[in-house]
């Protein structure tokens, strides 16, 4: 099992890369496929602040992280169930989408495709 240290961390290392909230759909965003994600929403973004102590939750009917103090704009996308991306969910692995910008929790990868197919 990992240090309980690992998530914060984890999301310490993206906030460096430059990661923001999708204030449209709660999306936890790389900076690098900003311009992706935009073509999906025409978002405007914050910066997520890995120090505020926000945990990170993944909703379960698309996968991606989300920022659960937009939480309620996620529902509006969809009605949405969400669990805390915990330490031990976190080292299954977290990776970018290259088509909407948006950071995935890795088990729900097939929940994720099913949203572009």
């Amino acid at each position: 099992m990992r240090d309980s240290n690992y998530l914060r961390d984890r999301l310490r290392a993206a906030g460096a890369e430059q990661v923001s909230t999708c204030t449209l759909c709660a999306a936890i965003v790389d900076r690098r496929f900003q311009e992706a994600h935009h073509h999906d929403d025409q978002a405007n973004y914050e910066p997520f602040m890995a120090d505020t102590g926000d945990t990170v939750e993944t909703c379960t009917l698309c996968g991606i992280l989300v920022n659960p103090s937009y939480e309620g704009a996620h529902n509006r996308v969809h009605l949405a169930g969400y669990e805390p991306l915990a330490a031990d969910t976190a080292s299954a692995g977290v990776e970018t989408c290259k088509l909407c910008g948006t950071l995935i929790n890795r088990s729900y990868q097939e929940e994720h495709n099913r949203t572009h197919a």
